[in-house]
């Protein structure tokens, strides 16, 4: 049960860390006095959202199944082992 907490804590990490950035860059584009400035910081914090969502759902399926993330490009297939041993 100790490795689920450790593992979410892996996943809360990067989570807080763009959710900080995502503050400061919100911050910033309400003080700015330039229009298309305002515009991209909104922008830039709406792609950072969809970064924070997508990092804790792959984190979290991660972490459900209980393994690493399937890696079908590094798995050789068993019809290219035979091929190899003849």
């Amino acid at each position: 049960m100790h490795i689920l907490h450790f593992a979410m804590g892996l996943i809360i990490l990067p989570v807080a860390i763009l959710l900080t950035a995502i503050f400061f860059i919100l911050l910033a584009a309400s003080r700015t006095e330039a229009r298309f400035l305002r515009i991209f910081g909104y922008l830039v914090a709406v792609f950072l959202g969809c970064a924070v969502v997508l990092t804790f759902v792959i984190g979290f399926y991660a972490l459900s199944k209980g393994r690493d993330m399937p890696r079908p490009m590094l798995q050789e297939r068993p019809s290219q082992q035979r091929l190899m041993n003849r």
